[in-house]
């Protein structure tokens, strides 16, 4: 398995080198995108490649070049239905907890449910750690966390870093082929957005009672501008993962 930033990388890598010492075109040098395009040619494998990649020189020749981020791990197991009944079980468990509760109709219906677990090049983890609340010292993850209605929540993304948003309720979502699904629904807050393209698989955080930092959940979806989300709780992934692979499976706050 391979990073899944080799496309997105390739295509910044892309951009940028027709303005550097490394283009076969030159179209007029610029320092800023210059050090951009020697910095990722230089922080990422490179691999050559027949078609699709990014033509720069090497020597007197040109090739054609695709970035990588190498290795990530191997997989050992993922789940893609949109069959799954979730949502009365998890307004059960809020109401255990004294917690708010989603209001769910008589029928509800079902919610998607998309996770793929690999074991990672120990090399590449950085830990669960995170400082998503103020600009203390990175803390750890500790536990998982159930989403309530009316909670503020943060994600931590790719592309855009650290976005808060608001759970507003449960969402019906239509999809590509027609089908709709039940989903748990994030508004964007203050910068307007929670997540945008590159953001999807991002963590959702919560602040435990304590002041801790809890995983709430995973982004899995958001319209156009990313103001309005769909997130799929932390606790149904980590049961869901234990159901299809066996064994007993709990958040660990580092690794």
């Amino acid at each position: 398995m391979v990073a899944p930033s080799t496309l997105e990388v390739t295509r910044v890598f892309g951009t940028n080198a027709p303005y550097s010492t490394l283009s076969s075109e030159r179209r007029f040098f610029e320092p800023t995108r210059n050090d951009v395009a020697h910095s990722l040619i230089n922080e990422y494998e490179v691999d050559t490649v027949a078609h699709e990649g990014v033509t720069v020189m090497a020597g007197d020749v040109t090739k054609q070049i695709m970035l990588s981020g190498g290795e990530l791990g191997k997989v050992a197991g993922g789940v893609f239905r949109r069959d799954f009944q979730y949502l009365e079980e998890h307004n059960r468990q809020l109401q255990r907890a004294g917690k708010p509760m989603f209001c769910l109709p008589p029928s509800v219906g079902h919610t998607a449910l998309d996770w793929l677990l690999f074991s990672a090049v120990q090399e590449r983890v950085g830990g669960n750690e995170v400082s998503p609340f103020s600009s203390d010292p990175l803390e750890p993850v500790a536990t998982t966390g159930l989403l309530a209605p009316n909670d503020i929540v943060v994600k931590c993304g790719r592309t855009t870093g650290n976005s808060w948003g608001r759970v507003s309720g449960f969402v019906v979502q239509c999809w590509g082929d027609g089908m709709v699904t039940n989903e748990i629904g994030v508004i964007g807050d203050w910068v307007g957005y929670l997540g945008l393209m590159g953001d999807l698989g991002s963590a959702v955080l919560i602040e435990g009672e304590g002041g801790e930092c809890r995983a709430g959940g995973l982004l899995v979806g958001m319209n156009k501008h990313g103001t309005f989300n769909t997130i799929t709780p932390m606790g149904l992934l980590v049961d869901s993962m234990a159901d299809e692979l066996g064994g007993e499976w709990e958040w660990l706050p580092s690794v």
